[in-house]
């Protein structure tokens, strides 16, 4: 039985309880007439919360003819002896504690709360060895403890994963802040198996973070615990997992189909072999203090090290989070060469100590929206990143609102702030003409490059009656802007949709690459390119429109990938030695999989030209074709 959870408050009892059948086929698979039916009740077992409603939700069956039966709502477990159809035991799955976790929603992922005597109530499961089975401690109720537990079949925990899965989201930018005050996390399903090597695997399902957490345990001595090794991204909402027999590949099935949200149902598969580099993760944060960097959401990307710069660490780069979360921040991305997964290295929060923000947008200005903080953290909308060749970077934030529309208000101006790179002090403040604002549209700045003494920021989409979006155009020395217009390419997905910019970086010479994109994603995904621009060594008529040349088609490598086909590509950088990166936007979790895309892009006969506005003469360098994906062995992982 399903209990309605819109029946009273949602609670049991509501009858009738469910029960168990017990199907005895007797080698009989032709016809199913001469299978045996035994009806096995569950009410009224003892150490049932609910004894007359026990609403079994799982089952899996041992080599001794024993099946493990979950009652979620009951936080309950029972063994059922399927020879005789009478159950061995029932007993608590009991409760458990979590430190170093996130239980408020407050829009920034704090790993400095806690759960106490959390009711585990756990939903799949799955046999380990005949004595000791595995369960994903979902929640439903009154509990939901984001663990997996192994249990003796006495009822015995043997061990439970307290905070690692909590900590594997945060690591790899899956966590779902909107879940914190929920069940976080949110163990969904489960399996167990042992690899043709002899590895014994957990797979565990994540569901709100669209992930496969893949543990390793000893078949022989489950009581030992087991260890995390590998994260794996999903399609939405992951529910049921299976081993395929005989082979080393797993399936997971995910339920969440919305299409308007750009998200379809699907199954996801997985194959366990030595190759050349893990699929995935793509990227991840390192440990401080022994706790992982959030992250999530991450926006515009940017080199260290782009043409024209001297020395430095050419696989340093910035990115940063976007108004997903508040108290913004920028990252650090070390890119770890040919290796996966790129590491995010250190975090830093935006602050306006020197008033800057304060005093250029006076909150009564923007009186439903708090910009700066009482600690001076600051609320932004930081869509794109920029080295700055003076010291620091740049960031582009997006406005909020559109001028003429109720029911989106102008809540905040787009505008470019450079801080400092070890403080994230604001140190100054870009804007743009008031005849400017006075036209906004939502869809505003996205990306920012600097080169040769300019700022140029990319607008995502036409402003007013304007038929292509802006590229501003900013003199860093006489403080003047002009404004030409970028031909964008037009809907082609077969789901209609719009298109927009997302990210520029500079080749030198007043030469761009620009990312463009549609606003679909999965099947329904057609444009995500690179585009080269050219302004003309910056002497471009104001008002006119560029022309665009295609660099790459980023389709085909993202679906080489073998996963979603990411909406949202919001991330481009270019180093001085033509080393060309991307990523995606995974909307911190919410209505998306989550999947963190990052990855070196081959691009070939790139020329950069760093020089070539200062004198009338290129110093341009042609760079080869890199390869895209080669790496060394690292280990047997699982690829999708």
């Amino acid at each position: 039985n399903e209990r309605d959870e819109d029946l009273g408050d949602g609670a049991p009892p509501q009858l009738p309880g469910g029960f168990v059948w017990v199907i005895d086929t007797d080698n009989v698979y032709t016809d199913m007439s001469g299978w045996n039916v035994t009806k096995v009740e569950l009410a009224g077992l003892p150490n049932l919360l609910y004894p007359e409603d026990p609403e079994p939700e799982f089952v899996h069956i041992n080599s001794e003819n024993k099946a493990a039966v979950s009652l979620q709502e009951n936080n309950a477990l029972v063994i059922i002896d399927l020879a005789s159809a009478t159950v061995d035991i029932s007993f608590s799955a009991g409760a458990t504690s979590l430190d170093k976790i996130d239980t408020i929603e407050d829009a920034v992922i704090t790993l400095d709360t806690s759960l106490a005597d959390r009711l585990r109530e756990p939903d799949a499961l799955a046999w380990i060895n005949d004595e000791y089975f595995v369960t994903a401690d979902e929640g439903d109720l009154d509990g939901g403890s984001r663990t997996i537990t192994i249990y003796k079949n006495d009822g015995t925990v043997a061990w439970d994963s307290g905070n690692t899965l909590e900590h594997v989201a945060v690591q790899h930018g899956h966590y779902p802040e909107d879940r914190s005050e929920n069940k976080g996390t949110e163990p969904e399903g489960i399996t167990f198996f042992t690899s043709k090597d002899g590895t014994g695997y957990i797979f565990a399902l994540l569901e709100r973070s669209g992930m496969a957490v893949v543990l390793t345990v000893d078949p022989a001595d489950p009581a030992a615990g087991a260890t995390y090794v590998q994260a794996l991204p999903t399609l939405l909402r992951p529910e049921g997992v299976k081993k395929v027999p005989g082979r080393d590949l797993v399936v997971v099935a995910c339920e969440e189909d919305d299409r308007g949200a750009k998200t379809r149902g699907g199954v996801n598969l997985y194959e366990y072999k030595e190759a050349d580099y893990a699929a995935y993760p793509m990227i991840a944060s390192e440990l401080v203090d022994g706790l992982p960097i959030p992250f999530s959401a991450l926006s515009g990307l940017a080199s260290a090290t782009p043409p024209g710069t001297d020395g430095g660490n050419l696989n340093k780069l910035y990115t940063i989070e976007d108004s997903y979360y508040d108290k913004s921040r920028f990252f650090i991305i070390a890119a770890q060469g040919p290796l996966r997964p790129a590491k995010i290295t250190k975090a830093v929060h935006i602050k306006d100590d020197n008033g800057i923000l304060k005093a250029a947008f006076p909150l009564a200005d923007f009186s439903n929206y708090t910009l700066v903080n009482d600690d001076n953290t600051v609320n932004m909308d930081p869509e794109g990143v920029a080295y700055s060749y003076s010291g620091g970077i740049w960031i582009a934030n997006e406005g909020r609102g559109t001028v003429g529309d109720a029911a989106r208000p102008i809540e905040m101006l787009n505008f470019v702030i450079k801080v400092d790179e070890g403080t994230g002090v604001v140190e100054e403040l870009v804007t743009m003409p008031d005849e400017v604002n006075a036209i906004q549209v939502r869809f505003g700045f996205e990306g920012v490059a600097e080169a040769d003494g300019y700022l140029v920021v990319i607008v995502q989409r036409a402003w007013g009656d304007e038929e292509n979006p802006r590229v501003g155009i900013y003199n860093l020395e006489t403080k003047e802007w002009k404004f030409v217009f970028y031909p964008l390419d037009e809907p082609s997905s077969q789901n209609g949709g719009w298109v927009g910019l997302s990210d520029i970086a500079t080749l030198g010479g007043g030469k761009f690459l620009v990312l463009e994109r549609d606003n679909q994603g999965g099947p329904d995904a057609s444009i995500k390119k690179i585009y080269q621009i050219d302004l003309d060594c910056y002497e471009i008529e104001d008002g006119s429109t560029l022309e665009k040349t295609m660099v790459k088609d980023l389709i085909p490598e993202i679906r080489s990938l073998n996963g979603w086909t990411f909406e949202k590509m919001e991330g481009l950088a270019l180093n001085r030695e033509g080393k060309v990166w991307v990523n995606n936007d995974n909307d911190g979790v919410e209505d998306n999989s989550g999947e963190n895309a990052f990855w070196e892009v081959a691009i070939p006969s790139l020329t950069i030209e760093p020089e070539a506005c200062e004198d009338g003469t290129s110093a341009g360098v042609t760079v080869p074709a890199v390869a895209a994906f080669a790496t060394a062995l690292v280990a047997a992982v699982f690829l999708l």
